[in-house]
């Protein structure tokens, strides 16, 4: 990530027309603006105000700066004529001036990925620094389940720039739920929306010539491209989640064999080993029918002297075939029933170290302190429970959480059933 750029301008509207007034109509409830309007939205709708077309485009900064991994850039000192420009307008000075508009991407010089497209108006002043907040990331189409867990942290992007004569160094952030996250662009690289840039057609070399096109030239194609793409769809809200989360678990049990070995624990000795049948409870859990279990476990060993066993879960997938490991747990006596002890997961592991993966994991740890989502397992009479909780306060998380949660094990924690031979 050392090599990327960021391109960041500030610019606002002249009114070409200050004849007809300084106002603008909003193209949603046709209310009547000031031209100047402070927040850029409709005082009315609250829709974004489109100046599009109603006067002249005026730049009022402009840089292409190397960006750190933590968000921070540096650029040539501001003048005093851009302080000027650029406090006149938070002041409101000029009725025929739009409000200072934002418009920024990320460019990978290495891949030619332009990356990271943030359109704000100025959400906020304090002194000599403009703040820009957006609610929202507009997120790649990446696998579902690893979207629902991002947009579970409800990340949001700001940028706070310095405008002060002298200044030389902003910064961009990531703000997580519950804390400002330290690393910014790796997962912007990651996970926001991104083109490849393509030599414009005009640029494009002739016959005998060399293959050069320059940086600017691309970065240009790549950021023209990625402001062009269409909105995303917008996200699915809970209800739709579950339903979604139900058709996949249900689709999922029909698709994957589970095989279990139970041992005891620290001991290569297995008592019972079965092809088990999953049932998706049509809720939080899938169970598993271990018919004999609590015989064969009493058959094995004194209940009254027992201590800990050993329980690899395996599930096989029969359409991509594939293999993993979903659980690798000691269960200790508790009652009537016979609860998780401590829990590893080869296919967990594997599916962290992934790259989307790693960034997701990373993300989590750094707003919140750890990935908020364990599994939770039980066996009580001769059946296996499996479900996914929250590691803050225990309660069992919805479907589309274990959906969330089997489907990064199955799909980036598996192996290929050629490499087991």
């Amino acid at each position: 990530m050392s090599q990327v750029l960021v391109d960041m301008q500030f610019f606002c509207f002249k009114n070409n027309t200050p004849e007809n007034g300084n106002t603008i109509t909003c193209s949603r409830c046709t209310l009547v603006n000031p031209y100047n309007s402070h927040t850029g939205v409709c005082a009315a709708c609250s829709r974004k105000i489109d100046y599009t077309g109603t006067g002249d485009t005026v730049t009022l900064f402009r840089t292409t700066s190397k960006i750190n991994g933590d968000g921070t850039f540096a650029y040539p000192p501001i003048d005093q004529t851009t302080y000027d420009q650029i406090d006149s307008n938070i002041e409101g000075g000029d009725e025929g001036t739009s409000p200072i508009f934002l418009r920024a991407c990320l460019f990978d010089p290495k891949t030619k990925k332009t990356f990271a497209a943030i359109e704000a108006t100025v959400d906020d002043f304090d002194g000599n620094s403009m703040f820009f907040n957006l609610s929202m990331i507009q997120y790649a189409p990446v696998q579902s389940h690893y979207l629902m867990l991002v947009n579970e942290m409800s990340i949001s992007i700001g940028v706070d720039f310095n405008f002060d004569v002298g200044s030389t160094t902003s910064q961009i952030t990531l703000y997580g739920e519950i804390d400002d996250l330290t690393t910014v662009v790796a997962p912007l690289y990651v996970l926001s929306r991104s083109v490849v840039a393509q030599t414009p057609a005009l640029l494009m070399p002739k016959k005998g010539q060399l293959p050069f096109v320059s940086q600017s030239a691309l970065m240009a194609s790549g950021r023209d491209a990625l402001f062009d793409l269409p909105p995303p769809p917008e996200p699915a809200n809970e209800a739709q989640k579950i339903a979604a989360a139900k058709i996949s678990l249900a689709t999922m049990v029909k698709d994957t064999a589970f095989v279990v070995s139970v041992s005891l624990a620290n001991s290569s000795s297995v008592f019972y080993h079965k092809k088990l049948v999953a049932t998706y409870d049509g809720d939080s859990s899938l169970q598993f029918a271990m018919p004999g279990f609590d015989a064969i476990l009493k058959a094995t060993f004194d209940s009254e002297k027992c201590g800990r066993t050993q329980l690899q879960l395996l599930a096989i997938s029969s359409s991509r075939n594939t293999i993993c490991q979903l659980m690798d747990t000691e269960f200790e006596p508790d009652e009537a029933l016979w609860s998780e002890y401590d829990i590893t997961s080869a296919s967990e592991n594997r599916a962290v170290n992934s790259l989307v993966g790693s960034v997701l994991f990373n993300l989590y740890e750094e707003d919140q302190g750890e990935f908020p989502v364990r599994t939770n397992s039980y066996i009580e009479n001769d059946t296996l429970f499996f479900s996914v909780i929250s590691c803050h306060d225990g309660e069992t998380y919805p479907p589309h959480f274990l959906n969330a949660y089997l489907q990064m094990c199955l799909l980036d924690g598996s192996v290929d059933m050629a490499e087991c031979e």
